[in-house]
């Protein structure tokens, strides 16, 4: 029986495995791919941060990034918890990212200006 990954928010490729072994190996190299595409910038978002990202359509994302525990697995070190808006989800959801995915921070102001127009740029 297969079985099936993908995260179509975070951009990721989507996969069929005929074993978790192979799931397993594969996920392991998109995430060591995705750490060594981190960027010095992208890897000092923190909290309070907002943030310009873009799902895998091409559709803009609005992220406010959230508090995430100071002591993290070291694989977890480019992820960040954020409240992701949308033109899909205008009123948000949690989320978490990996940095990469990241084009850009944007201020508050920046933010707010979105959220006025609907979260389209």
């Amino acid at each position: 029986m297969p079985i099936f990954l993908f995260d179509d928010l975070d951009g990721m490729p989507k996969y069929s495995f005929d074993d978790i072994d192979n799931m397993f190996q594969k996920m392991g190299q998109a995430l060591r791919a995705a750490d060594l595409a981190v960027q010095d910038w992208q890897a000092g978002v923190k909290t309070g941060d907002y943030v310009f990202r873009r799902d895998y359509q091409g559709r803009p994302v609005f992220c406010e990034v959230l508090s995430y525990p100071d002591e993290l697995p070291e694989n977890f070190r480019h992820y960040r918890l954020t409240r992701s808006y949308s033109s899909l989800c205008p009123l948000g959801e949690l989320r978490h990212l990996h940095v990469s995915t990241i084009e850009k921070v944007i201020t508050t102001d920046e933010f707010r200006e979105f959220k006025k127009r609907g979260w389209k740029t």
